[in-house]
C-alpha cells in the first residue's frame, strides 16, 4: 500500500517489531473502536447489556476482525469514523471544539484512505446542517442539503472537463467512464448491493448473518432514536451511492477478506443490533437472535484458525463453506 498518511502511520510500529508490531498496532486501534462504540451507544442511550452484546458482535464478525489482522487502513477507518459520529450527536454542546474536531476527524479519515471519502463527507454534511437548523430549521436545512447533493451529482455528471481541477477529473472521468460500462443507471445499485449482501464468499447475510437483524433495528431507530439513526444511515447511504457508482464491478474488494469495502461503515451499525437485542426480552424471543449470532461468531473463528480459507475469487466457491 504506498497512497495517504498511513504507511506513516503504522512506520513506528513496523520499526519497533516489523509486521507483528504492525498487526498489534492495529490491534490497538481495534480495542479503541470498541471503547469508543461502547461510549457512543451509551449516548445514545442503549442500555448496556444490548450495547455491550452488539458492539462484541459486530466487531467480532468476519469483516471486520478480518480486515483489521491485515495491514489495511480500514482499521484506522473504523475508529474514525466511530469519534466522529460522537462529535457530531453532541456537536451542538460546543460547536466551535466539537466542530474542529469533526473536520479533522473526516481530513483524517481521507488522508488515511481515499475511498473513505463519501463517508468522511456524510458526516460533514450532517454536522453543518446541524448548526445551521438551529437558525433556519430542519425543513430549509433538509432541502438544502438534497440539493446540494442533487448538484454535486450533477456536476459529477456533466460538467466539462476544462472546469475540474487535474486530480479531481481523474475521479471524475473514472465514475463516468464506470457508469457508461454499466449501460443502465440502475445495473451498478443491483451488482454492488446484491454482491455485497448476497454472495456467498463475500456478502453479509453469509460471512456475518447478525447483520440481518440490523435490519430488524432500523424502523426501531428511526421511530426511537432518530437523530444517531440519521448520523449513522446518511453517511451510509452517501457511502454506497459513491460505491455503486465508482465501485460497482469491484463490489467484492478485490482479492481481501468478506466486505472490504464495507468493513469501516459497519461498526456504528451496532446501534440498530443493540436496538433489536433490547426489543426480544422474552427468552424464547432470545433465540432469534441466537443463530444469526453464533453462526457469525462461528463463521470468524473458522476463518481465523484457517487463514487460507479468508481468501477467494469473486466467481469462486466460498473456500471455508466448501471445507465445510
Amino acid at each position: 500500500y504506498a497512497g495517504g498518511v498511513f504507511p506513516w502511520l503504522i512506520a513506528p510500529a513496523y520499526g519497533l517489531g516489523g509486521r507483528l508490531g504492525v498487526l498489534l498496532f492495529l490491534a490497538a486501534i481495534l480495542a479503541l473502536t470498541a471503547g469508543q462504540l461502547l461510549a457512543w451507544l451509551a449516548e445514545c442511550r442503549l442500555r448496556p447489556g444490548p450495547a455491550a452484546a452488539a458492539t462484541g458482535l459486530v466487531l467480532a464478525s468476519a469483516p471486520v476482525l478480518l480486515i483489521s489482522q491485515q495491514v489495511f487502513p480500514d482499521t484506522v477507518g473504523m475508529l474514525l469514523m466511530v469519534v466522529g459520529l460522537r462529535l457530531v450527536l453532541r456537536l451542538e454542546d460546543a460547536p466551535w471544539r466539537r466542530g474542529a474536531g469533526l473536520v479533522l476527524c473526516a481530513l483524517l479519515m481521507v488522508a488515511v484512505k481515499s475511498r473513505l471519502a463519501p463517508l468522511a463527507g456524510g458526516l460533514l454534511l450532517l454536522g453543518g446542517c446541524q448548526l445551521l437548523a438551529r437558525r433556519l430549521g430542519w425543513g430549509l436545512v433538509a432541502a438544502l442539503a438534497a440539493g446540494l447533493v442533487l448538484a454535486a451529482g450533477g456536476l459529477a455528471l456533466w460538467l466539462p472537463q476544462e472546469w475540474w481541477p487535474g486530480w479531481v477529473w481523474s475521479q471524475v472521468d473514472i465514475m463516468r467512464w464506470n457508469l457508461e460500462r454499466a449501460g443502465h443507471p440502475l445495473r451498478p445499485i443491483l451488482i454492488l448491493l446484491r454482491g455485497m449482501a448476497l454472495d456467498q464468499t463475500f456478502g453479509l447475510a453469509v460471512v456475518a448473518p447478525v447483520f440481518v437483524l440490523v435490519l430488524a433495528g432500523v424502523p426501531a431507530g428511526l421511530r426511537f432514536r432518530l437523530r444517531p439513526a440519521l448520523q449513522v444511515l446518511v453517511p451510509l447511504l452517501v457511502y454506497l451511492a459513491v460505491l455503486c457508482y465508482t465501485r460497482w464491478f469491484q463490489w467484492y474488494g478485490g482479492f481481501a477478506g468478506p466486505a472490504r469495502f464495507l468493513a469501516a461503515a459497519l461498526p456504528p451499525l451496532a446501534l440498530f443490533l443493540g436496538l433489536t437485542l433490547t426489543a426480544l426480552r422474552q427468552p424464547w424471543l432470545r433465540l432469534v437472535a441466537c443463530l444469526p449470532a453464533s453462526l457469525t461468531l462461528l463463521y470468524s473463528w473458522l476463518a481465523c484458525l484457517v487463514a487460507q480459507a479468508r481468501y477467494s475469487a469473486p466467481l469462486g466457491v466460498n473456500p471455508l463453506l466448501r471445507g465445510l
